[in-house]
């Protein structure tokens, strides 16, 4: 056909040799030109490379990047890979994350040339151990980022993270905090804060202090060079001392930061007067009037003359108590009945005595000049005793002579009957009446009523100078005795 061809074209059979080692020359030098070119080399490219590299490694896509990664058209060495991926030669030799168990052949776990778009990092968020791997555990309100690796890793690379709040929150103190965000912050959320740092600075947070809300301290966000003195607080700033610092400005004196009813001032040893009973729940404004507190007087009448003046059981003026309230009110007392005056160092109170009013004896309020002898009270119950009869018997108006204060009623008086014994034998128990007939006059007695004349006169047959007669009955026996 290359005869036909050329004869056809009307050359010549010697030259046509000539002509077809021409036109196969040409046909070499075309496709020499094809391969050589700048489509030549494109096709022969499409012919070496296995396929496109990914995304991540797009910059090394070419023939004359080729032996960066692959020794003498070879495979792929780990060293020239750890060239440029530094940040995991480094975790390798530490030991730690993924690649703490990896000694080489990168290309074991990292395949390339399958396509632009494919992610060479075999890793399977369901199956990785974030803690243990990395040191950072899906805490609070990381919890639901676990299985959304975008939300925290923006750029491809997973160790471009870093672990501080900052790499990924904004700073909102525009550096006012001179600590960390973990210092205050947890992973619950940013309103949860923990204030332990407080606790080992210069100003310790006790108290209510732990309640208050840091912009009440740290005004219009500046926290450098809040004061830490009380008075700075909480009379410059805020003016809470409500007796305006009549009383000093070391209000750590006297105040904790419990609450400002928690005060350690002791009274006692400031002032000389204890705080007991009522008065340690009194307010400072109970006693010191209008903010003075220079009181100088002690004296208990001084702040309770109105109680004094007003007390109506008894009435402390009418019966002309003394203004020493302390006779009968303590300071350990925690109200006014429980005064405990002490009755016995002016009169005993015994018997039925101890179980009666004051008003029973302190008629009409009026306790000054009360008689302390028996008789002034119980005159009545003298005049109107029948048994026996004490006004006409003459008895004497000493009632302690046979009744005693501790005697709970007039039956238990214990007369000394030192004329004759009736305590003991056959005349103990006898009634006054049995030997005294006249109630008018105990001076006559008589021993008839018992021993009648015929008893008498038979046991005394034979007896010189007997008589039946009661005096001479007492002048034989004034012990009461037969013999």
């Amino acid at each position: 056909m290359i005869s036909r061809f050329f004869k056809n074209s009307g050359l010549r059979t010697g030259s046509a040799s000539s002509a077809l080692l021409a036109f196969a020359a040409g046909i070499s030098g075309l496709l020499l030109f094809s391969l050589i070119g700048p489509r030549g080399q494109e096709v022969q490219t499409k012919l070496s490379s296995p396929g496109p590299l990914s995304r991540a490694h797009g910059s090394l896509e070419g023939e004359a990047n080729c032996a960066k990664c692959h020794a003498d058209g070879k495979g792929i060495e780990p060293a020239r890979c750890l060239a440029c991926h530094e940040k995991v030669s480094g975790r390798m030799a530490a030991k730690k994350g993924v690649h703490r168990e990896v000694s080489g052949d990168c290309e074991a776990c990292h395949q390339e040339h399958q396509g632009i778009d494919v992610d060479i990092r075999p890793l399977d968020p369901s199956d990785f151990d974030h803690p243990a791997e990395t040191g950072f555990a899906f805490e609070g309100k990381h919890a639901g980022l676990a299985k959304n690796c975008p939300a925290c890793h923006k750029v491809r690379s997973y160790m471009a993270n870093q672990r501080d709040c900052g790499f990924c929150h904004a700073e909102p103190h525009q550096g006012a905090m001179p600590q960390k965000c973990e210092a205050c912050h947890t992973p619950a959320g940013w309103t949860s804060i923990a204030r332990g740092f407080h606790r080992a600075g210069t100003f310790p947070l006790e108290g209510r202090h732990l309640e208050v809300p840091c912009a009440s301290c740290h005004l219009d966000g500046v926290y450098k060079g809040t004061p830490a003195r009380c008075y700075d607080c909480h009379w410059i700033r805020r003016q809470d001392d409500r007796y305006r610092t009549a009383l000093g400005t070391d209000c750590e004196n006297c105040h904790r930061p419990v609450s400002w009813t928690a005060v350690r001032w002791d009274h006692a040893v400031q002032t000389g007067m204890a705080l007991n009973g009522a008065h340690r729940n009194l307010s400072c404004d109970s006693c010191h009037k209008n903010g003075n507190f220079h009181l100088v007087s002690f004296d208990c009448y001084s702040c309770h003359r109105e109680d004094y003046e007003e007390t109506e059981e008894p009435n402390h003026r009418q019966a002309g108590f003394p203004t020493t309230c302390e006779l009968c009110h303590l300071p350990s007392h925690s109200s006014w009945e429980q005064a405990s005056f002490n009755h016995n160092s002016v009169f005993p109170r015994q018997g039925v005595h101890a179980t009666l009013e004051c008003a029973a004896c302190h008629k009409g309020g009026v306790y000054s000049g009360t008689p302390r002898e028996c008789y002034g009270c119980h005159r009545t119950d003298y005049e109107q005793a029948r048994d026996p009869n004490h006004l006409s018997a003459g008895f004497p108006t000493t009632c302690d002579s046979c009744h005693r204060a501790s005697d709970t009623s007039w039956g238990q008086a214990r007369f000394n009957h030192t004329w004759f014994p009736i305590t003991s034998g056959r005349h103990a128990g006898n009634a006054c009446s049995a030997c005294h007939p006249n109630p008018s006059n105990f001076s006559v007695f008589t021993c008839l009523t018992c021993h009648t004349r015929g008893d008498t006169d038979e046991h005394h047959g034979g007896v010189a100078g007997y008589r039946y007669d009661s005096a001479a009955c007492y002048s034989c026996h004034p012990q009461g005795r037969a013999d």
